[in-house]
C-alpha cells in the first residue's frame, strides 16, 4: 500500500501545501492566486455539505462521485491531507462491496474545518504584493 503521509505521521498529515501555493503564485500571480483559491473554497464547501448528506443517506454512487471530485480538486488547491483522504475514500469505494458510506464521508470531512481555515488564512493573509521593500 502507498504511504500517503511520508515526511509527516498519519496523525499530524499536511494540511495546506504552502510551497505548492507559492510556487502557484510565482506562476500566476499572487492575486489571481488568491482569487482561484477563494472561488474553489466556495466550490468545496458546497460539495463537501452534498458529501456530509450522502454519506448520512446512505448514497454510495454520491459518495463516491463526490470523493472523487474532492480529491482532485482539494489536490488542486493544496489542501493535501483533504486530498489523500478523498483518494483513500475513493479506493476504498471501489474495493469493498458493502461499504459504509457515512465512515467514507467522515474519512474526508475531518480535514474540512482545518483545511478551509488554513485555506481561508492563506487566501487573506499578507500577500508579497502587500509587502514594502
Amino acid at each position: 500500500m502507498v504511504k500517503w503521509f511520508s515526511i509527516r505521521h498519519e496523525d499530524d498529515p499536511v494540511i495546506l501545501d504552502h510551497g505548492y501555493l507559492q510556487r502557484l503564485g510565482k506562476h500566476i500571480g499572487e492575486r489571481e492566486t488568491r482569487e482561484l483559491l477563494a472561488d474553489g473554497m466556495l466550490d468545496l464547501t458546497d460539495r463537501l455539505a452534498v458529501l456530509r448528506r450522502h454519506g448520512e443517506d446512505g448514497n454510495l454512487k454520491g459518495v463516491a462521485d463526490l470523493v472523487h471530485e474532492i480529491a482532485g480538486a482539494a489536490g488542486h488547491q493544496g489542501l493535501t491531507a483533504m486530498s489523500h483522504a478523498a483518494f483513500e475514500a475513493s479506493r476504498l469505494v471501489r474495493e469493498n462491496t458493502d461499504p459504509d458510506t457515512d465512515a467514507l464521508a467522515k474519512l474526508v470531512l475531518q480535514y474540512q474545518d482545518a483545511s478551509l481555515t488554513a485555506l481561508s488564512q492563506f487566501c487573506n493573509g499578507p500577500s508579497g504584493d502587500d509587502v514594502d521593500g
